[in-house]
């Protein structure tokens, strides 16, 4: 199914999903105090895959990626804007990753001879092509197999798995075992949870605001990013040895 390419529209639909994020990030913050924190940890993960769904669609304004049923589908999936939620970790600079240990990476890959690759954790790599090969490109067709299976890192494969949406699930419901047990109680969220997944929100939002007024994924640093999409959604699926990612 061909969509309908209309940047004014895609734009303005990228700036509704950050207003949303925006929304979302209040209404965490407003919860700050109430106890148990889960209510706070479920609305700072939508809040992120609102600004991950905004970049999404900033991606294919900018032609980096194509605007088709897949890229659409991807940003209904819950899995899929998490996995960009890790790219948009390493672009905000949240969480784990910090400007210092770029730099420290940016440094010893050239000491090292090493490409732009290198200048980003593997994660992050991962991430990418998890997103382009392992999700969007089996939707495109799941008539193709690796020559050679990749060897992905193992926390991304979990959240490609559905890990982080069970927890953000499992922070709205209560669950059951076969022997009417509690399985999972909400009340179990920390603090501590709650608190970094806000703070992660908040960086999203940030950069996603830096972003959509055009100066937020301009610079070197993300030169390799803008590039490896490109390069990654310039054909479809179809040509795996074009495809293959070198294992580790």
């Amino acid at each position: 199914m061909d969509l309908i390419f209309d940047v004014e529209k895609l734009t303005v639909s990228a700036g509704v999903c950050l207003k949303n994020a925006e929304r979302l990030l209040w209404d965490a913050q407003m919860m700050e105090f109430e106890k148990p924190p889960a209510t706070q940890f479920f609305l700072s993960i939508i809040s992120q895959e609102e600004c991950a769904k905004a970049f999404i669609l900033h991606l294919v304004v900018l032609k980096l990626i194509p605007w088709n049923q897949f890229i659409l589908r991807a940003t209904r999936d819950h899995k899929c804007k998490q996995l960009v939620g890790l790219i948009l970790d390493c672009l905000s600079m949240s969480g784990e990753f910090n400007f210092d240990d770029y730099l420290i990476a940016v440094e010893k890959a050239k000491q090292e001879n090493r490409t732009q690759e290198f200048f980003f954790p593997q994660k992050i790599v991962d991430a990418i092509h998890i997103l382009r090969h392992e999700k969007i490109g089996r939707w495109e067709s799941s008539a193709w197999f690796w020559e050679k299976e990749p060897l992905y890192d193992k926390t991304v494969i979990s959240l490609a798995n559905g890990k982080k949406d069970k927890e953000k699930q499992q922070s709205l419901y209560v669950e059951l075992s076969n022997t009417g047990e509690i399985a999972n109680d909400p009340q179990k969220i920390t603090e501590s949870q709650a608190k970094a997944e806000y703070e992660r929100a908040g960086s999203f939002v940030l950069f996603i605001q830096g972003v959509l007024k055009g100066d937020g994924f301009t610079g070197g640093r993300h030169e390799w990013i803008r590039e490896k999409f490109k390069n990654l959604f310039a054909s479809p699926m179809g040509d795996v040895e074009k495809w293959q990612v070198e294992s580790k």
